[in-house]
């Protein structure tokens, strides 16, 4: 087993391919829907394919820009993630008092509480890679640890 030294920090980022499954799975009906509001049933369909078909590097791009710009990161202290306004959030392990799931569509994510200072850090639970991800946190996490109890 290896050890950690208290500088260590995994960082990893949101799968951006299920982050593109959610975006358009919602953005295609969103689109439909838009545009059955706009034209009713007479829909004029070379707008309507012109806008079905940028909804694909949009998505692409969007997917892209959160994976990259939330990263998480597991320390030997705790964990790096963001709070529900996506600002930067950091709970030592000792500090969490439970983490509960939620789950929007195909995306699931960790609500860790902080007995510290009362504050809940988003945890996204779809890493990429997430078998590296998920072993870290057993590694790094206490055997006490509520968030081990949700690993899949």
């Amino acid at each position: 087993m290896l050890d950690v030294t208290r500088t260590e920090r995994k960082t990893f980022r949101m799968a951006a391919t299920r982050m593109f499954v959610f975006l358009a799975g919602v953005g295609y009906p969103g689109f439909v829907i838009a545009m059955l509001a706009k034209y009713g049933l007479r829909i004029d369909w070379q707008p309507f394919l012109l806008g079905a078909a940028c909804l694909i590097p949009t998505t692409v791009i969007l997917a892209g820009a959160v994976s990259a710009l939330f990263p998480i990161s597991l320390t030997a202290e705790g964990i790096y993630a963001q709070s529900s306004w996506g600002l930067p959030s950091f709970v030592r392990w000792q500090d969490i008092e439970a983490a509960r799931p939620f789950t929007l569509l195909n995306l699931r994510w960790l609500r860790i509480y902080s007995r510290a200072d009362k504050t809940v850090t988003w945890l996204p639970m779809f890493q990429s890679p997430e078998l590296e991800f998920k072993l870290d946190m057993e590694r790094l996490a206490p055997p006490d640890s509520p968030v081990l109890e949700h690993l899949e």
